[in-house]
């Protein structure tokens, strides 16, 4: 059978359906209307897109099932059209309503599942009676009208642009889909009256998508005006990061594309005119998004995720990667399908009573929860499936060239086969000098002097090629190799967020806590006033890029806004500091960890130094193993129940995969420091608990644990390799005793701490970081011996006798 991606959709879709009759209700029609019924609650709000979504990939199932040999297209069919037509019976111009008792529309996410469920709207047309046409009409005129004179997203009737979310107006994904609603209302009926003031409305929406603060000064002409002219703010920092939801997004970066895919695709399909603004800016930012997808199709999500890991935005990123393929000069986005649609082959065929459900074995408890939210994710999942099965047809069709003709061969043929089994292939390690990939610029963009921070320029985005992106006042980076992907976020959702691992496989990334060290203090809220909060707040930090790797240093304080019921209270507990460096060596990562209690006595509930998460649930058969010192230990999730197990051993090793070392002990006068897995027999990625996950920690206390003003919490170094087999990493550790690769700077009370490495391209480096309060000038030969030479990498200059380090400041230096 084909392993076409449109083929492979349908039938993914095909078992769905049924399995979503669960789900299904049959809702009373009006006398003499035809059938309506709904997919989920049927609710305002997200019930309202889950039916959208749902009547799309029913659509999509119904109307191309035949190519599957699927022998229930009409009912497929008649299902997508009873839940469209109670969803437009349940607008705001419609004569019906939810089953709450609301009608939907006129909100600033009203467009959303609109736009997402039109590509199946576009396939149904055939099948609509006259009153379906004018139910279609009058809801998209009615919420086009509605953006024109009185959207709002805010307590004011405007568009917002703004780049801090704090700001209240970080809004680019919903002014792309909003802009998208009104063109698409436009070009649909450009009859209607007010069809010319959608248009120029849509300008606006889209050019305020993607934004950057140099859109202010741009002159070139988009839809016959200059750019600056429809500006209002940027949405987007220089480099394309993006502050949504408060944290480094990229999910919501992938939605941005997303919705631009979603209009671009169906008016290439039903041959409309397009907005010459909808590209604004999408080349340069899938430059940047592009590092950030790992080689199995999977979202790197530096700077973490608020809600179900392998859900929402991921699905979404199908879309984005064909618009990529078909618009954004980027043929190779398309291979990114495979593993993806592999990978919910596998998750689908996972649940045990074989119902066909996408989540049913990883969020059983959710649906058991939240209806409401369950069906939404899964409406998801089935309405991205309908993308691809409808618009792969189309995108294959246009990429002509001989090199794009192999990129759709990869998927169609045998290939495709291989590419499904790369979700469970481990790639053997490479060598550290192996040359790095270039990938082709998306047409736009423009490289960036990332070692200076300049992005002033219009159109100023990241080239594909570029070997380290950053966005300093967002304090993130990214390095990314054949042989690595680094990264690290101050910004991220829980904040303090590092990534090292191969990039071929993003099974192995889970990103809460990751690599920044946890320092939780006890919490007990009222029992009746308690909710969850983030007791972390971010401090200061500094970003330096170089070739090949960067260096970051900061600080967050740790146990903010802590409550002890029923009588007390306090906040900024401790500073919690961080140096952390990607070596310009293609594997290792280095980093110092240091946090001291403030100026009272606290009580704190676990300490994980390190803290490296190893997922360990379906996508690796719920077994991991580690190799260390005492041997190989395989781990079966669920654990039995919460437990710490030593490792004794200050190295380990992951899969072959990920190596780690303990470099500077948390006892500095103990050499027997070991390595510890701390583990829990439920599921805890993330608030909603979508992935059981291993801590590996250096070290792991749990407490709680008083500690008196002053006292020291942790203060450890390590390092973690990528690429790299138990046999590199035990030779790593040998060649790097504690005693050998602490340097004894002499300003140790300072807070001044440095670790010296050998990189795996045989270069010796020294990580400086000043944790002190005070600027301090330090000697070089402390760190170079006598007679040696240091290079700050940063810089590209030579150290001299001496050189300066600010307080909260780190550096890396290439000795001789």
């Amino acid at each position: 059978m084909s392993r076409n991606p449109s083929f492979v959709s349908l039938q993914l879709l095909a078992k769905w359906a049924r399995a979503a009759e669960a789900d299904w209700s049959d809702v009373p029609s009006p006398a003499g209307q035809p059938a309506f019924g709904t997919y989920g609650t049927g609710y305002d709000g997200w019930g309202v897109q889950t039916q959208q979504k749902y009547a799309a990939a029913l659509a999509a199932l119904g109307c191309l099932g035949e190519r599957i040999g699927f022998s229930d297209t009409q009912w497929a069919i008649d299902r997508a059209l009873a839940a469209l037509r109670f969803n437009l019976a349940g607008h705001k111009s419609g004569a019906f309503h939810c089953t709450d008792g609301a009608k939907w529309g006129h909100t600033w996410i009203s467009a959303l599942g609109v736009e997402r469920m039109m590509y199946g709207v576009q396939l149904l047309q055939p099948h609509f009676t006259e009153a379906d046409h004018a139910a279609l009409r009058a809801m998209l005129c009615s919420e086009a009208d509605w953006l024109l004179t009185d959207y709002h997203r805010g307590p004011e009737k405007r568009i917002t642009a703004t780049r801090w979310a704090h700001e209240g107006g970080n809004d680019p994904e919903s002014n792309i889909w909003n802009g998208a609603l009104l063109w698409r209302a436009s070009v649909m009926y450009p009859d209607h009256p007010h069809a010319s003031d959608w248009q120029e409305r849509a300008h606006v929406f889209l050019i305020n998508g993607v934004s950057i603060e140099a859109d202010a000064t741009d002159d070139r002409i988009v839809a016959g005006k200059p750019v600056r002219e429809r500006y209002i703010g940027p949405c987007f920092f220089p480099n394309y990061a993006l502050d949504h939801h408060t944290y480094l997004n990229v999910g919501y970066m992938t939605i941005c594309v997303s919705n631009a895919a979603m209009l671009h695709l169906d008016l290439k399909a039903a041959g409309l005119p397009r907005p010459e603004s909808l590209d604004h800016h999408q080349a340069d930012l899938w430059a940047v998004l592009r590092q950030m997808i790992f080689d199995d199709g999977r979202l790197a999500r530096i700077g973490g995720d608020t809600r179900v890991r392998y859900a929402y935005c991921q699905e979404y990123l199908m879309p984005a990667l064909l618009y990529a393929a078909d618009h954004l000069g980027d043929p190779s986005a398309i291979r990114k399908l495979a593993p993806q649609l592999a990978r919910i082959e596998r998750e689908a065929a996972a649940d045990p009573a074989g119902n066909g459900y996408f989540y049913g074995v990883r969020l059983a408890e959710l649906r058991r929860q939240s209806p409401l939210y369950y069906t939404r994710l899964e409406s998801d999942r089935a309405c991205a499936l309908g993308m691809v099965a409808t618009y792969t047809p189309g995108v294959g069709a246009s990429l002509a060239t001989e090199r794009v003709s192999a990129e759709m061969a990869h998927l169609q043929g045998a290939v495709w086969s291989e590419a499904q089994d790369q979700t469970e292939t481990v790639c053997k390690p490479v060598n550290a000098n192996d040359d790095q990939r270039t990938i082709p610029s998306a047409p736009g963009s423009a490289s960036v002097n990332l070692r200076t921070h300049a992005a002033s320029h219009a159109n100023a985005g990241v080239a594909s090629d570029a070997p380290t992106w950053a966005e300093p006042e967002h304090g993130a980076a990214l390095h990314r190799s054949p042989t690595r992907f680094a990264s690290f976020s101050w910004r991220a959702f829980n904040l303090a967020q590092g990534l090292c691992l191969p990039p071929d496989d993003g099974h192995l990334a889970e990103w809460e806590h990751n690599l920044g060290g946890l320092v939780e203090f006890c919490h007990h809220a009222h029992p009746t006033h308690g909710q969850w909060k983030l007791h972390r707040r971010v401090n200061r930090y500094h970003v330096d890029a170089f070739d090949g790797g960067f260096v970051t240093c900061g600080s967050v304080y740790e146990g903010t806004d802590l409550i002890l019921a029923e009588s007390w209270s306090g906040t900024d507990s401790a500073l919690h500091q961080i140096a952390f460096a990607a070596l310009p060596d293609n594997h290792t990562v280095v980093a110092l960890q240091y946090c001291r209690m403030g100026n009272r006595r606290g009580y704190v509930a676990a300490i994980k130094g390190l803290h490296l998460n190893v997922p360990n649930d379906l996508f690796n058969d719920y077994h991991r193993r580690f190799f260390s010192q005492s041997g190989e230990l395989e781990l079966a999730s669920p654990a039995a129940a919460e437990e710490v197990l030593s490792l004794g051993s200050r190295w380990a090793n992951i899969e072959n995969r990920i190596g780690v070392v303990g470099l500077h002990s948390p006892d500095r006068s103990s050499e027997a420091n070991t390595l510890s897995v701390h583990r829990a027999p439920h599921r805890r990625a993330g608030a909603l608990r979508s992935l059981h996950v291993e801590h590996l920690c250096w070290p792991c206390v749990i407490g709680p644990k008083k500690f008196e003003a002053g006292e020291t919490i942790l203060d450890v170094g390590w390092a973690v390799l990528s690429s790299v087999d138990a046999k590199q990493t035990a030779a790593f550790a040998a060649a790097h005793p504690p005693k050998q690769t602490r340097v004894d700077t002499g300003f140790e009370n300072e807070g001044v701490r440095a670790i010296r490495v050998t990189g795996l391209d045989g270069v010796r480096y020294v990580l400086v970081a000043n944790f002190g309060g005070n600027s301090l000038t330090l000697p070089t030969a402390g760190f170079a011996g006598e007679g040696g030479s240091l290079t700050d990498l940063s810089t590209g200059t030579a150290a001299g006798k001496a050189f300066a380090l600010s307080a909260g400041e780190a550096r890396v230096l290439k000795t001789g």
